[in-house]
């Protein structure tokens, strides 16, 4: 993958580039100057903005067009036209790296706060969990040791986080999702994100 991503530098999208450069020293000036206010959804916010002020879709800039308003289907995953052993290799290879991650970071918050961890437990949930993904069109399901970090820094202590948040993006996907597209409210026209 490095070496294919060191020949591939030459075709480079030098706008896309420049807006994703700046939008990290963005975020990393709030957070040296301005720590506390939500700097990825400012970010965001702003990005969707310039963008659709400077016309940067006529530059190159990828923008991630209209977004579905509406609860996915449940759907029969098709199998990608490749030979069954790239298959099974390239889900054995999502599952270990998957399930070793999501037990790392379980392991982790359990010495933290001195309770045990029940790997099989931890197994059958992530299996479940990637089963209802698969069936809904969604992406491997694995937890994570970077995010478990920012909750229990933000003072998470159990699973009713997590079911908010999941209730948020289910209201944000169902109401807010076509603000991500179109605006109402600003008088830029069509905005995109």
């Amino acid at each position: 993958m490095l070496v294919g991503s060191i020949k591939a530098l030459p075709e480079t999208s030098i706008p896309t580039l420049i807006v994703g450069v700046l939008s990290i020293v963005l975020m990393l000036l709030f957070r040296r100057f301005l720590p506390k206010l939500p700097r990825t959804i400012i970010v965001v916010v702003l990005g969707i903005i310039i963008s659709d002020i400077l016309g940067l879709e006529n530059y190159g800039v990828s923008i991630v067009g209209p977004i579905p308003t509406s609860l996915p289907s449940i759907v029969w995953p098709s199998l990608p036209p490749v030979g069954l052993s790239s298959l099974i290799l390239g889900s054995l290879a999502v599952l270990f790296i998957g399930f070793s991650e999501s037990l790392a970071a379980a392991k982790q918050e359990g010495s933290k706060y001195d309770y045990e961890i029940d790997a099989s437990k931890e197994m059958v949930a992530q299996g479940m969990a990637n089963a209802a993904s698969g069936l809904l069109g969604g992406y491997a399901v694995e937890g994570s040791l970077s995010k478990t970090a920012v909750a229990d820094i933000a003072g998470q202590k159990t699973q009713l986080t997590s079911l908010i948040s999941a209730g948020l993006i289910l209201l944000t996907i169902l109401f807010l999702a076509e603000f991500f597209t179109y605006s109402l409210s600003l008088p830029l026209g069509r905005l995109h994100a």
